[in-house]
């Protein structure tokens, strides 16, 4: 280390992303080289990033921010910090990876895409090799108010895209799934460049919705479209499914359909007419005179609901062939995972169907068998959001996009839980995964 050296570390306060019994460990301490900085603050949560950087520390305080790789767990605090949120409140971070296991260990366990630095090497040519940033460089503010978004035409183009409902679980199993490479943003919506492990060639763009329904859906999903051209747009996370699948277990939508679309008229009066009831005896019911057990006047409305059926989207048939000829495959692989999950659960399956779309949630009973099997009585799932991605498809980037609607159960007609969540939302993310990974998609 040069005197230079020495003298950047004693400015720089080092963030360090870890669990508390690691960090505070004494060897830790020593190849961290606590005594090098200005000072090292344990980062082991979204909540302690924002005490930091709402802190009252200087404009020109400067900043580095490690993550402990923690390879001899299965890159357990790599895992940990992408599910963190950190990301998604400040996408402009600069972070590092940094590990005491040899470079050669880690990229021979499938870890070729992750940069990793050795303790030994964290304190040498620190601003050539690392960013250091400021709280309003971390938290993206310029000189100028807020930081200018891309052009357009600068926005990555890339092979796949995921767009999932919610945050929480479902787009926290797909950054699990898949390696991160960084952000970009439009001004109006932040997305994630992920590469496929193993191969940084096969890059994706992903976000999540700030809403459930299908009005964010469409509108996040043609921007992703438009700006980075994806081949195919994915959509993971979960759904409510028919009381045979058992919970985990994956839809693969071959066809999706709305059921709450069409036109409401009054049966009261039918061409000027009104509609004559009757009552078990076959009286006539007078609709003017009816009365409730306190002999108060009722009013009775009668409705029909007549369903106006719009395009329904089919499942590319190249793709259909593809996720058939391999499901049983890739479901073994997840079945084997969850041999340890610790929700305890029958064996996942694969169903390849119809998926009805709502505007709503539901959560009456027979409200499934009565309305939406009526429209087709082969859908086993049904969901808010998978209609608007597909339509998308149809109508921006020049129709060039298809689409893949992968939702896993999570509850069905007759149990509700929410327990069961985590659980669809992992083997959504990884059927997804595998079907990247092992190059059938």
């Amino acid at each position: 280390m040069t005197q230079k050296d020495f003298q950047i570390l004693e400015e720089t306060i080092l963030l360090f992303w870890d669990n508390s019994i690691n960090f505070n460990d004494p060897t830790t301490q020593q190849k961290i080289g606590i005594q090098l900085y200005k000072d090292v603050i344990l980062i082991d949560s979204l909540d302690k990033m924002n005490s930091v950087m709402n802190g009252e520390y200087s404009e020109d305080q400067k900043f580095l921010f490690f993550i402990h790789l923690d390879h001899s767990t299965d890159n357990k605090g790599w895992d940990s910090f992408k599910v963190s949120k950190i990301l998604q409140y400040y996408p402009d971070l600069s972070y590092f990876l940094v590990s005491s296991t040899p470079k050669s260990k880690i990229y021979s366990t499938g870890n070729e895409s992750l940069d990793v630095f050795t303790y030994d090497s964290i304190h040498i040519d620190v601003d050539k090799r690392f960013q250091r940033q400021t709280i309003k460089m971390i938290k993206g503010i310029q000189d100028n108010t807020v930081k200018q978004s891309i052009k357009k035409d600068e926005f990555p183009i890339v092979d796949y895209a995921i767009l999932v409902a919610l945050w929480d679980d479902e787009y926290e199993e797909v950054l699990k799934a898949f390696d991160y490479v960084e952000r970009v943003k439009t001004g109006t919506k932040s997305y994630d460049i992920l590469q496929v492990k193993n191969q940084p060639g096969k890059k994706i763009v992903a976000t999540s919705c700030t809403s459930t329904g299908m009005v964010d859906a469409s509108i996040f999903a043609t921007q992703m479209l438009e700006l980075f051209k994806p081949k195919i747009i994915f959509m993971t996370g979960v759904c409510g499914g028919v009381p045979a699948l058992p919970f985990g277990s994956i839809i693969v939508a071959d066809k999706i359909f709305t059921f709450q679309k069409g036109k409401i008229s009054d049966l009261r009066t039918k061409d000027k007419e009104e509609v004559q009831l009757y009552d078990t005896h076959k009286n006539p019911v007078d609709l003017d005179h009816l009365y409730d057990q306190n002999n108060d006047q009722v009013r009775l409305s009668l409705e029909k609901f007549t369903i106006e059926h719009d395009d329904m989207p089919t499942l590319d048939p190249e793709i259909l062939d593809d996720i058939r000829s391999n499901k049983k495959k890739i479901v073994e692989k997840i079945n084997k995972v969850l041999e340890d999950f610790p929700i305890s659960q029958s064996k996942i399956e694969v169903e390849i169907n119809a998926l009805a779309c709502s505007t709503m949630v539901i959560d009456k009973e027979g409200y499934f068998e009565e309305n939406i099997k009526a429209i087709n009585r082969k859908v086993v799932g049904v969901e808010m959001e998978s209609y608007a991605v597909a339509r998308a498809c149809k109508l921006a980037n020049g129709g060039k996009t298809k689409w893949l609607v992968i939702k896993s159960v999570m509850d069905n007609t007759t149990i509700k839980d929410d327990k069961y969540k985590k659980l669809a939302a992992f083997t959504s993310a990884q059927f997804l995964k595998h079907l990247l990974e092992d190059n059938i998609i």
